[in-house]
């Protein structure tokens, strides 16, 4: 399937999937409305987010709709349908928006780093990313459209190896998460996703090379000017990133906190 196909479908199903919330009155625009949020976030960030939402839930009675995808696909969803929240995997996203107009606030909730995905036991041996150039290694990588998928390449051309490892690509996916699930099931010798996401899956190991070990990506929650309710988009932002509300959640899930950057947070 075409690249520029792929992106007007993922925009499309998103956009569906938010019309029903988005489509209230523009004179509800700014109110304290119990509507839910609306935060478009990066796949790769699922695990944490899921529980960080059900945890405010249970804590304050408010809810959070979550609109999952590649983090270059959810930007230009929320240009075209809004919303009230933006978590990228990747700064840059959020200084693109911001750029545009489109980000009120931002807040720095954790680190990630990538590196190669390869089957528990690592059975080729795989130690550097001229080993992913090497003839008979399959290779799975993310789309460009997301986060992982756009940083993969621009380190892969910087270290001269992109046009030699694209060879052994067999399969692209729309999301990080699917670059794991690929690795999982065998499918592929090797993958390129962030350290956290090596956890959640029980047949992948996480091995780190210092190309990608010098360039951790910071993921950052930006609250969108077309909130319907800023105060309470920035609520949850701060939420996210408390010591004691979601960067716990973060750091359970084996993600890198910005220390210091952010404090507890009173009821």
């Amino acid at each position: 399937m075409a690249r520029g196909k792929l992106i007007l479908i993922l925009i499309g199903a998103a956009i569906v999937g938010l019309g029903a919330i988005l489509a209230s009155p523009e004179s509800d625009r700014g109110s304290e409305s119990g509507d839910p949020l609306i935060l478009h976030c990066a796949a790769g960030l699922r695990l944490p987010v899921t529980e960080i939402v059900d945890a405010y839930k249970k804590q304050t009675g408010r809810s959070v709709q979550l609109n999952f995808g590649p983090s270059g696909a959810l930007e230009a969803t929320l240009e075209v349908a809004g919303g009230d929240l933006f978590l990228p995997a990747d700064r840059s996203y959020i200084d693109s928006t911001t750029s545009k107009g489109l980000v009120d606030e931002v807040i720095p909730v954790a680190y990630l780093t990538a590196g190669i995905a390869v089957v528990r036991g690592n059975p080729l041996k795989i130690d550097g990313l001229d080993a992913l150039a090497s003839e008979g290694v399959k290779v799975v990588l993310a789309n460009p459209e997301a986060a992982i998928g756009k940083f993969t390449r621009k380190v892969l051309t910087t270290a001269g190896l992109a046009d030699q490892i694209e060879r052994n690509v067999i399969v692209t996916k729309p999301t990080v998460n699917e670059v794991a699930e690929t690795v999982e099931l065998g499918l592929a010798d090797a993958g390129i996703i962030w350290d956290a996401l090596a956890g959640q899956y029980t047949n992948v190991a996480f091995v780190h090379v210092p190309e990608f070990d010098q360039h951790r990506q910071q993921a950052c929650v930006g609250v969108l000017r077309s909130a319907r309710s800023p105060t309470r988009a920035l609520h949850f932002a701060h939420y996210l990133a408390a010591h004691d509300r979601g960067q716990e959640i973060f750091r359970k899930h084996g993600y890198e906190i910005p220390e210091g950057e952010s404090g507890r947070m009173s009821e």
